[in-house]
């Protein structure tokens, strides 16, 4: 059992890694109090409302938007001032608009351990800060340790959803309107693409099952496809990383990508090869066959 002091807030984790005890300072990230004393179900109900309220207050109340691929437009609300009041809390909020970054969010620490809230984002005065740990370790006995943490806040200039976990950069309304535009015309060209392979690959196995197999629109529909397959991750992987750069002032070291940008990308990947060595062997197939054709 390790007994944890928070600025602002007590609280005991169990943990098989560490013995001893941590101390916390939260610096002024934090002005949420509660009192241990409370009966479970109050403490949900007020850190749901203080949540709430920190979300509003971070932009993170999203009223619009979409994404797709790569990018997205996000409508949020946002008020710095707002009290406690929920029922007050959009009366009293004004609208921002995001260029949004599905594939970059806040890194996360390297602790070996859990920490209440271990990067977080927030706003104070209209300026954004990601808090992270600085670590300093004292050992005591043996495998005993006592960890002093102590959060630092960084100015970014970006937004974060904490929710659905991306960055985003404030925009204009005009840029936000052409944002959105776009991607819901990137959308729109990703499912007819896709649309498009499915049918040239139904049109495929038609012609195998009708026994015209070496042709030429086989080479090609197995050639679109395995280049589809191919191109698709490794398009996603290097347009996310373009944005990173491009975005790089803004991120002050504090975001990092994915790893669902190329983590589950190999089975495309691997079908793309698939599906290239298909094209390969088939093209030899149409050339002997003309070959044999020729002879003949």
């Amino acid at each position: 059992m390790l007994t944890v002091g928070v600025l602002n807030i007590s609280s005991s984790y169990n943990t098989d890694s560490l013995n001893g005890y941590i101390s916390i300072d939260q610096g002024n990230r934090r002005g949420f109090t509660l009192s241990k004393e409370i009966p479970y179900h109050q403490y949900i109900a007020k850190k749901r409302e203080y949540q709430a309220l920190q979300d509003l207050r971070n932009g993170d109340w999203t009223s619009n938007g979409t994404t797709c691929w790569i990018i997205g437009a996000y409508e949020s609300l946002y008020c710095d001032t707002c009290a406690t009041d929920i029922g007050s809390m959009r009366g009293n909020s004004t609208k921002q608009y995001y260029f949004v970054l599905p594939g970059w969010h806040i890194k996360a620490n390297s602790l070996s351990f859990h920490l209440p809230d271990s990067a977080m984002f927030y706003m104070k005065h209209g300026q954004g800060y990601v808090s992270a740990p600085v670590v300093t370790q004292e050992k005591i006995n043996g495998n005993t340790h006592s960890l002093h943490i102590k959060y630092k806040d960084v100015p970014v200039k970006f937004r974060y959803n904490r929710r659905d976990d991306f960055v985003m950069i404030p925009v204009s309304l005009q840029g936000y309107n052409v944002l959105y535009g776009v991607v819901i015309v990137v959308g729109i060209l990703l499912a007819t693409w896709m649309l498009y392979m499915v049918f040239e690959f139904v049109k495929f196995t038609i012609a195998i099952s009708k026994s015209s197999i070496f042709t030429g629109q086989n080479i090609f529909r197995l050639k679109l496809i395995a280049l589809t397959l191919l191109g698709l991750p490794t398009a996603t992987f290097v347009l996310n990383w373009l944005l990173g750069l491009a975005f790089s002032s803004y991120f002050a070291g504090t975001v990092s990508m994915k790893p669902v940008v190329w983590q589950h990308w190999w089975i495309l990947l691997s079908s793309g090869c698939v599906f290239l060595l298909l094209y390969k062997a088939f093209r030899r197939g149409v050339i002997l066959k003309e070959e044999n054709d020729l002879t003949v």
